[in-house]
C-alpha cells in the first residue's frame, strides 16, 4: 500500500532538517535536500512498521490540517 504523508524541510546552518509533523518521532537531517527525504523516508517507513508490529494504525485522512501562513510584525 502506498500512502502519501505531510512533511516538512527547513534550511538550516548544517543543511537540512526534515519532519513529519503528524506522526510522533518521525524527523531526520541531510547535508542535501534529497538526502534529508531519503533518511525521512527510512525513518517513516522504519516507524510505520513499528505501528503496524504493535498492532495499531495510521490513519491521517481526518486529522490531516497543515495551514502555511505568515505573520506581519512590526518591530
Amino acid at each position: 500500500m502506498t500512502s502519501s504523508y505531510p512533511i516538512i524541510i527547513e534550511k538550516t546552518e548544517d543543511g537540512y532538517y526534515a519532519e513529519c509533523p503528524f506522526i510522533q518521532g518521525v524527523y531526520a537531517q541531510g547535508e542535501t535536500e534529497g538526502e534529508v527525504r531519503a533518511n525521512l523516508k527510512d525513518v517513516l517507513k522504519m516507524t510505520l512498521e513499528d505501528i503496524k508490529a504493535r498492532g495499531e494504525r495510521v490513519d491521517l485522512t481526518d486529522s490531516v490540517s497543515l495551514t502555511i501562513s505568515s505573520l506581519t510584525v512590526s518591530a
